[in-house]
């Protein structure tokens, strides 16, 4: 085997180690963030405005109405509520949900895009948002929660 095809297997053998790497660390990320979710103090009903957001069934109602969520769009907005408030960035948008770290800053956009489907979803009117809030140069946030209930 030559010396360039031994460098070439290396260097391969390396990336695979490393992909397989993040999922490991990617898995156990879900797997803390999932337990870390069934103990926050307040797992019950959550009511913010015209919505109904129960963190214990992954629910969310506006308007008495169900709104169907993905498990992704339903654990951002369970992120921003449960730290209602706080502006979280991209950046730690994408550790908290996937466990992943951007290496560029492209890599944050499918942030923009799981917030835009969400507001769809949740908001009254997307363009002028009421709950999912953007810090512009900072990231989002969801209000501060005064209403709230254990049941």
């Amino acid at each position: 085997m030559s010396r360039r095809n031994r460098y070439l297997l290396c260097f391969y053998l390396r990336l695979l180690v490393n992909a397989v790497e993040a999922r490991i660390a990617c898995v156990l990320k879900r797997r803390s963030h999932k337990t870390s979710i069934n103990t926050i103090p307040n797992s019950g009903i959550i009511h913010a405005g015209d919505l109904k957001i129960d963190t214990s069934k992954r629910l969310v109602h506006k308007n008495e109405q169900r709104i169907r969520l993905t498990g992704v769009e339903f654990s951002l907005l369970e992120l921003l509520v449960n730290d209602s408030g706080k502006i979280f960035s991209r950046v730690e948008i994408l550790q908290q949900l996937w466990g992943f770290v951007p290496e560029m800053n492209t890599d944050t956009r499918v942030v923009d895009v799981h917030i835009s489907r969400l507001r769809t979803k949740v908001e009254s009117d997307p363009n002028d948002p009421e709950f999912i809030i953007t810090a512009r140069g900072s990231g989002y946030f969801f209000p501060r929660i005064i209403d709230s209930e254990q049941e």
